[in-house]
């Protein structure tokens, strides 16, 4: 079995339009991992599970591992928004060092 690519991610949340109210990094080294962290963002929320059906996690998965650093998204639910951000290992990292210090 080939390893996966591991994807990093800036998460914000706030208003659509407005600064985020915050800001997290994740890492996903499985889509089933990926996934289980959406759902938790959409729970975390109360949003209807059906929020989740904005995004294809098989495309963006697959576009992922086919090299992609580009596989940004959105979830909304009226005017509040989760935002995925794909960022590299090296901004990844920078960020996990950002917040020790904060």
């Amino acid at each position: 079995v080939m390893s996966q690519k591991i994807a990093y991610y800036i998460i914000m949340r706030g208003l659509a339009g407005c600064m985020p109210d915050s800001l997290d990094v994740a890492r996903y080294e499985t889509r089933a991992a990926m996934v289980k962290h959406i759902n938790s963002e959409i729970d975390l929320n109360s949003w209807p599970l059906r929020a989740r059906r904005q995004i294809n996690t098989v495309d963006i998965w697959k576009y992922i591992q086919g090299g992609g650093k580009r596989a940004n998204f959105v979830i909304r639910q009226s005017s509040y928004q989760l935002e995925f951000v794909q960022i590299d290992y090296r901004e990844y990292m920078e960020r996990i060092r950002e917040s020790e210090y904060s």
